[in-house]
């Protein structure tokens, strides 16, 4: 069947995986719980009916006239069963993350005019007098609104939005990004998805899971990386010296460029004695990683690439939905240090002075209330990103940097931050970095270090750890 909507992927799920017992799945107090795409598609029903009888719906289908719902939560099921549930009615859905500012909050809540909200924390549900609980919604459905269901979902257009994220950028109010379901229904068949109880059980969540693939931001790779290395710095004798071997080679692995046949003699054993280990830590079952939303540290590129944990990076704003390039498997299919071709059905090139600019059925809609910005933004059917980039070999994009980032010196040289901060970041020692240096002579760096890996280096090295700025004077 043909996905037009988000919502008919459930119908897409149904007639390609049946009654699959973990469509989602969710570890709630130690255990995981799954959802067929039955169980879905009943509970979200239910909850549309019950929003119809609360009076929300599309009601002319536009961006003004539709209703809109908030949600503030953390990933979990309900999310998507809430999501899928406002767009059947033809309602707007508006996310935002529960870390987001309170003013940030009130003016999104404001500016939407949301008719309800949805919360996943109890302390906020417990203050706010009358509030429903979202099974009180499910349980108030009746076939009358069931059926109503069924009518208002034949009924959604195409090209009416699915959801309007509002994105903070770094001056001004957030903006609104209006995307339809037409730009990004494509990114969503046949999926399972698992929700991690936190970042900090998301190893241990992995492997129960055994995924076969996983998209993540690259302080995910970090992390997963910086655990690798506390564990083998713990090794001792030869298993000591077999592993940093093994991630020597891992730091000089190229997947374009051969190593010779004794680089790959010793990399072919490396899988088996000390790499096996690491997919064993992912699940044991991971044949890719995608990665994006900042940029990854190639280093990590090459040594996960290298444990035949293969990392593709990849590239997008929002105002894209969200994906404008990726690497991917297969001969001359991805580069480290770039983020990949161009994906299939849009146009990219560079503007005159660099800038990343497309054209397709991605792009958003434009701003919500904003026809100002969206005008400065969307040229002649041409997205801006606002990102600088170049290209690698005529095929894979490269990000230099934010547009409004890059700075002159006083000797009058542009300087592009990010590809400094990211090499800067590669050292264990350095946690965040921020390079300054407008109009001025020289260019210098505000940095963050990772106090936890200077207090290890001190133990590793026999000396006392003092204090932090006893540390961070110190000259070795």
């Amino acid at each position: 069947m043909d996905i037009k909507r988000l919502f008919d992927a459930i119908d897409f799920q149904l007639n390609k995986f049946g009654n699959k017992p973990d469509v989602l799945a969710a570890k709630i107090n130690g255990e995981w719980k799954g959802s067929s795409a039955i169980q879905i598609q009943d509970t979200a029903n239910k909850l549309s009916a019950a929003l119809l009888q609360l009076g929300i719906g599309g009601n002319d289908y536009t961006a003004e006239g539709a209703d809109k719902i908030a949600i503030i939560s953390n990933n979990r099921p309900e999310w998507v069963i809430t999501d899928i549930a406002v767009q059947q009615t033809g309602a707007i859905l508006i996310p935002l993350y529960p870390t987001t500012n309170p003013l940030e909050v009130e003016f999104i809540l404001n500016d939407c005019q949301a008719k309800y909200i949805f919360v996943s924390d109890a302390e906020i549900f417990d203050k706010i007098e009358g509030c429903n609980h979202y099974t009180e919604l499910i349980n108030a459905a009746t076939e009358t609104s069931l059926q109503k269901v069924e009518e208002i979902k034949k009924g959604v257009p195409v090209s009416h939005l699915a959801t309007i994220i509002y994105t903070s950028g770094t001056t001004g109010t957030p903006k609104g990004v209006m995307l339809s379901h037409s730009n990004i229904y494509t990114c969503i068949i046949g999926i399972s998805i698992y929700y991690a109880e936190s970042l900090d059980t998301i190893g241990e969540n992995i492997r129960e899971v055994k995924p076969f693939g996983f998209s993540c931001v690259p302080r995910l790779l970090e992390k997963v990386y910086e655990k690798i290395m506390a564990k083998g710095a713990e090794l001792t004798g030869i298993k000591r010296k077999l592993f940093y071997w093994a991630v020597s080679l891992g730091e000089k692995y190229d997947n374009n460029i051969s190593g010779g046949l004794w680089y790959d003699f010793q990399l072919k054993i490396a899988n088996k004695i000390i790499f096996k280990k690491w997919r064993e830590a992912l699940g044991g079952s991971v044949e890719f990683i995608v990665t994006g939303g900042a940029a990854c540290p190639v280093h990590l590129l090459r040594i996960f690439n290298a444990a035949s944990v293969a990392v593709y990076e990849g590239y997008g704003p929002t105002e894209n939905s969200p994906v404008i390039s990726v690497n991917r498997k297969g001969v001359n299919g991805n580069k480290f240090g770039t983020v990949g071709p161009p994906i299939d059905n849009i146009e990219v090139k560079l503007a005159e002075d660099g800038e990343i600019i497309v054209r397709g059925t991605t792009v958003m809609e434009g701003y919500y209330k904003r026809p100002d910005l969206t005008a400065e933004t969307i040229i002649n059917g041409w997205l801006h990103t606002g990102d600088i980039g170049t290209w690698i070999d005529n095929k894979f994009l490269k990000i230099i940097d934010r547009k409004k980032e890059l700075f002159k010196t006083s000797g009058g040289k542009y300087v592009a931050p990010q590809p400094i901060e990211s090499k800067c970041k590669e050292s264990n020692f350095i946690e965040q970095i921020l390079l300054i240096g407008d109009n001025k002579k020289f260019v210098g760096a505000l940095i963050v270090p990772s106090f936890n890996e200077l207090q290890k280096w001190y133990k590793t090295n026999g000396l006392t750890y003092t204090t932090n700025e006893v540390a961070i004077a110190n000259a070795q």
